[in-house]
């Protein structure tokens, strides 16, 4: 019972990191909702 309550807690852990996506503009990274300029970063990891 113990292992399977520790490999839930990383799966989850793993589940929610790979949720969020940020993105790369002139070699900087910026987080989900940056706006540079004209520009904000998206849930997805493009610029829109």
């Amino acid at each position: 019972m113990k292992k399977l309550i520790i490999i839930l807690f990383f799966a989850t852990l793993l589940y929610t990191n790979g949720a969020r996506a940020d993105c790369e503009w002139d070699g900087l990274t910026y987080d989900t909702g940056t706006t540079v300029g004209p520009i904000t970063c998206q849930d997805n990891g493009t610029w829109g």
